[in-house]
C-alpha cells in the first residue's frame, strides 16, 4: 500500500499493538526504514515507476508528529543499504548516512529534519567509473559491480565498508 506504519509496542504512545504513525506520500513503495541514532526521525527510502522517469528517495519523517520533514533525491535506481555515521556525537556526523544503490553510486548523506523540501548528498563515489570518494592508491576502477551494502566502521566511522555484487568488500 506504498506506506510505512509505526507501531507502539508496550502502550507509551497508544495502547500496545496501536498504529501511531502512516507515513505514506506519493513517492510509491517503500523499500527500508530507520530512525535516525537520536530517534527524533524516521527515514524511508522509495521507489516509485513512473512512465517518465523513476524516482528513488530518502524521505525523513518526525518520529513524533509523523509528518514529511525532507527528502532527497539522487540515485537512479534502487537504494538497498544505508548505514549511519556511528558517533553522532561530533558536530560534524551528527546524521551522515551513506547510501548504495542499484545504480551503482555509494553517496553520503547530510541528514536535516528540518521542513525545508529538497535535500543534496555531500559526497558521490560511482562505482563503475571508479570515481572514489577519497583516492585510492592503486588509482583504478573501485569495483566491477553495483554495491550491495555499506557499512561504516564502529566506533570510529573513519572507514566505510562497501560489498558489491561482483562479490569484493572495498
Amino acid at each position: 500500500d506504498m506506506e510505512a506504519r509505526v507501531w507502539d509496542l508496550v502502550g507509551d504512545v497508544e495502547a500496545p499493538g496501536e498504529c501511531v504513525h502512516t507515513l505514506g506520500w506519493e513517492s510509491g513503495a517503500i523499500t527500508d526504514v530507520a530512525y535516525t541514532p537520536c530517534a527524533r526521525l524516521i527515514l524511508t527510502s522509495t521507489h516509485h515507476p513512473r512512465a517518465d522517469k523513476n524516482f528513488y528517495r530518502v524521505l525523513v519523517w518526525s518520529a513524533v508528529s509523523g509528518r514529511l520533514c525532507r527528502w532527497y533525491d539522487g540515485h537512479n535506481g534502487t537504494i538497498v543499504s544505508w548505514s549511519w555515521h556511528p558517533n553522532p556525537e561530533e558536530e560534524s556526523s551528527a546524521h551522515i548516512m551513506a547510501t548504495a544503490s542499484h545504480d551503482g553510486t555509494i553517496r553520503l548523506w547530510d541528514i536535516a529534519g528540518e521542513p525545508s523540501g529538497a535535500g543534496k548528498h555531500t559526497l558521490l563515489c560511482d562505482a563503475y567509473s571508479g570515481a572514489p570518494v577519497y583516492r585510492s592508491h592503486s588509482g583504478g576502477p573501485q569495483m566491477t559491480g553495483a554495491p550491495s551494502a555499506v557499512a561504516y566502521r564502529p566506533n570510529v566511522g573513519d572507514v566505510l565498508a562497501v560489498a558489491s555484487v561482483d562479490g569484493a568488500v572495498r
